[in-house]
């Protein structure tokens, strides 16, 4: 049986997916994605009917901003698929989840530069291929940025963007493609392909001006939910932050006040 993404941080700060239904419910049903600064795509549900059919896991939800990032977290993690083959008895596994993206905290007490061959990258992990029949993993979220100084200038990348959800195994024998993990620009994290007769593809992992990861498809064995993105929060002093010759995503990035004096 896959394992629950869990509630991250006592769901003060976001959810992770969770897997495939429960016990013998789960069969081939995808995984939920993660989620944090946005939600993450639920797992496609399993598409056995009449009696058998169950569906997949929710994404997890985002925290509410305004973001503070007290005590700094990290993302949160997908949910499996459904497995094994319920019909066959055959042993392969649903997908695993993908892991969140880590928590980093910059402080400076001047200037700080990413200069154009910098990255920092907080971004989810991809969501496994279900194996020999059962359902695909869900993506992880984003992770947690908090960025302090009095001027911050972003010349290279900054990112904390979901990861792709696994796709669904194509039948008995055959496995579904692992999602693709969080990508370093404002590109969406392709889901993994299920393929004919069974498999369902997985959702994609959010970035840009996609905050939420998206649904796995359903199919006998369903694709796994995308990961939503994570925070980034910046606090600077007032005018103090330029990004116009770098790429930062999400778009939804927290610009505050920096507190105190060095």
């Amino acid at each position: 049986n896959g394992d629950d993404g869990e509630t991250c941080f006592l769901g003060s700060h976001g959810i992770g997916g969770d897997q495939a239904g429960s016990g013998m419910d789960q069969i081939e049903a995808g995984g939920g994605g993660g989620g944090l600064g946005g939600s993450g795509g639920d797992g496609g549900d399993a598409l056995a009917p009449p009696s058998t059919s169950a569906p997949g896991g929710a994404g997890g939800v985002p925290q509410s901003s305004p973001y503070a990032l007290v005590p700094l977290v990290g993302g949160c993690g997908g949910g499996a698929g459904g497995g094994p083959d319920q019909f066959t008895g055959n042993n392969g596994a649903g997908g695993a989840g993908g892991g969140g993206g880590g928590g980093i905290q910059i402080s400076a007490g001047g200037a700080f530069l990413v200069g154009p061959n910098g990255i920092v990258d907080v971004g989810g992990g991809q969501g496994s291929g279900g194996l020999s029949g059962a359902g695909g993993g869900g993506g992880g979220s984003g992770g947690a940025l908090l960025m302090e100084a009095a001027d911050i200038t972003v010349a290279g990348v900054v990112v904390a963007n979901g990861g792709g959800g696994g796709g669904g195994s194509p039948g008995v024998g055959d496995d579904g493609d692992d999602g693709e993990w969080a990508r370093q620009s404002d590109n969406l994290a392709n889901g993994g392909a299920g393929g004919a007769p069974f498999g369902g593809d997985g959702g994609y992992g959010a970035a840009g001006a996609t905050p939420d990861g998206e649904d796995g498809q359903d199919q006998g064995n369903a694709g796994g939910g995308g990961g939503g993105v994570g925070i980034l929060v910046f606090n600077v002093n007032s005018g103090g932050l330029s990004t116009s010759n770098g790429l930062v995503s999400p778009d939804s990035m927290q610009v505050g006040n920096l507190v105190g004096t060095w």
